[in-house]
């Protein structure tokens, strides 16, 4: 059975606050605490304790303009939306960076599962305030600002850095003005690191390698065709055949024009494709993992539980759950 819930009949419990709040949702599915730092007007940042007993689905209908570093400590959640391609998949030790607007949508937590994370909520204006002599800083806004959906910019692995940061930020008492002074720098110094990287991306989307209509075409072909054959896909250099791109701009101008590597893209078209299969239908695991083009269940099952989180016979068992 999946318990839904809507996002704004919690309301008051997700207003920001310093103080702890404890939510336990209706037919004993969970508890929730959560509590909030305002550090400015622009900059929030969120510490989220939540054990899942059941699986639970929350409907999100919100209107956010900026953008969010979710980092979990212990996680494994969906989210998708309604309003676009937009998806999120949370798992322990990875951190998101995403551009959120107005936003409608669905996150899934799975039964006897636990969600730490610290969320950072940065509006464009203090990117723009932050560093207002940065070029780059700049673009990365001017870039922001024209996109009206929701984005994932990236998802990485947690770096040690961001790590350390986020368990210190985690275990503040979040009691006293010092307590605040004290999440205040290290929420910067996190700052600091992640914009490091989407700058480092800039600087290379902003490198002499030029993509016009017909390469984009391309592209787009190229994408189509990776997952035509899930069993026999084209390796790159066939793919950079069938398309007319050599294969280093077919691997770069991949990863620029859609935010992953075409190994990655095959890679999770394939796991969605499989959990689809093992969700609705009456396929078993060796049969899914022949389906989407492995030979051996084995590895199939690796990369399934890399990806969500469960086993593939784990999710076989609770089919049920999902009609």
């Amino acid at each position: 059975m999946l318990n839904k819930y809507i996002y704004s009949d919690f309301d008051e419990f997700f207003t920001e606050s310093k103080q702890l709040k404890t939510i336990i949702f209706p037919n004993e599915a969970g508890i929730l605490k959560r509590n909030s730092i305002v550090i400015n007007e622009n900059l929030t940042i969120h510490r989220n304790d939540f054990e899942i007993k059941k699986n639970i689905s929350i409907e999100y209908d919100i209107a956010l303009n900026g953008i969010t570093i979710n980092i979990g400590l212990e996680a494994n959640f969906e989210y998708k939306s309604q309003l676009s391609r937009f998806e999120l998949i949370q798992n322990t030790n990875n951190t998101t960076i995403s551009l959120i607007n107005s936003e409608k949508g669905k996150s899934f937590h799975k039964e006897n599962s636990k969600m730490k994370n610290i969320i950072i909520f940065v509006k464009l204006n203090f990117l723009k305030n932050l560093l207002n002599d940065s070029v780059e800083i700049k673009d990365i806004v001017k870039y922001l600002k024209n996109k009206n959906n929701s984005l994932l910019l990236k998802s990485t692995q947690t770096d040690i850095q961001t790590k350390l940061c986020a368990y210190a930020i985690y275990n503040s008492s979040w009691t006293t003005k010092l307590d605040t002074i004290f999440v205040e720098s290290k929420v910067l110094e996190i700052l600091s690191y992640e914009l490091q990287g989407l700058l480092k991306e800039k600087k290379e989307e902003n490198s002499n390698i030029i993509f016009d209509e017909y390469n984009k075409r391309a592209l787009e072909k190229a994408k189509v065709i990776l997952i035509k054959d899930l069993q026999n896909p084209p390796s790159i250099s066939e793919l950079s055949k069938l398309v007319n791109l050599n294969e280093f701009k077919l691997k770069y101008g991949f990863k620029k024009l859609f935010n992953i590597t075409p190994y990655n893209f095959l890679l999770q078209h394939k796991l969605f494709k499989a959990k689809e299969l093992l969700e609705s239908g009456e396929m078993n695991v060796s049969e899914v993992a022949l389906k989407i083009g492995y030979k051996q269940s084995h590895g199939f099952s690796n990369a399934f539980v890399k990806q969500f989180g469960i086993r593939p016979k784990e999710l076989i068992k609770n089919r049920k759950y999902y009609y």
